[in-house]
């Protein structure tokens, strides 16, 4: 159950990065915090 509680931020994260990059390609690396 632990391992379920330290993947939500990463799922969260990967959601986030995914919708920026398919509504914003070209934005996207703006957004990213690399």
């Amino acid at each position: 159950k632990v391992s379920r509680i330290e993947k939500l931020p990463v799922d969260l994260r990967s959601i986030m990065d995914g919708l920026s990059s398919l509504l914003l390609p070209s934005q996207a690396p703006q957004f990213s915090p690399h």
